[in-house]
């Protein structure tokens, strides 16, 4: 975790990548790969769902150095949810469509599900977003890439009573605090390779 100060949100991403690029391949790998099990074990101690169909997962792709792959993994827990990958659409909102075995090339070279069924947040008991990041601070606050994807699905999300958000990172991309805007959305926990970060009372 870094201490040191930020005097925006410019100055902040510029720091934090360069603590990305400072690690070696091998130590990304190794971080990487501890992520997912502390997700596991979140899931199967905390979350109580009495539905078979009742909990939904967003993940994502990784796109970007550092970022954790959860797709597989969540795969082959044997979990009984429905996992959701994120779509960029053409008016440069997300979308989450359920995964299917074809991924195809979308905007910004993300890859995504093509012709699956979109999220509808009224079909699940509880849905939890696996949400990357540049960085995060322990306010909840996140520092995205600068184009507000996450943050406007956030802002707009039908049932946010229902919705789980966990930021995801290493612990080399947290600080102490994040310059913010009103527009940020906060996360209830961060997620890093040493555990699970609780952030706001558990709301299921």
């Amino acid at each position: 975790m870094t201490t040191t100060p930020f005097l925006n949100k410019s100055a902040a991403r510029l720091a934090l990548r360069g603590i990305l690029q400072q690690q070696t391949t091998s130590q990304l790998a190794e971080a990487q790969a501890r992520v997912p099990q502390h997700l596991r074990l979140f899931i199967k101690k905390q979350i109580n769902i009495t539905s078979p169909s009742g909990l939904a997962i967003l993940a994502y792709q990784p796109h970007f150095r550092g970022e954790v792959n959860f797709t597989e993994i969540l795969k082959d827990l044997g979990l009984s949810s429905k996992i959701f990958l994120p779509q960029i659409s053409d008016q440069s909102y997300l979308k989450f469509l359920e995964l299917k075995e074809n991924l195809t090339l979308g905007k910004y070279g993300i890859l995504a599900p093509t012709n699956s069924q979109e999220l509808l947040a009224s079909d699940f008991q509880l849905v939890i977003a696996l949400i990357p990041g540049l960085g995060f601070d322990l306010l909840g606050n996140r520092l995205g890439r600068g184009l507000g994807f996450y943050d406007r699905f956030l802002a707009n999300y039908p049932l946010p009573s229902k919705l789980i958000k966990i930021g995801v990172a290493l612990d080399c991309q947290i600080t102490q605090q994040l310059p913010i805007e009103d527009h940020d959305q906060k996360m209830d926990y961060l997620l890093t390779e040493t555990g699970l970060i609780k952030l706001t009372p558990l709301i299921c």
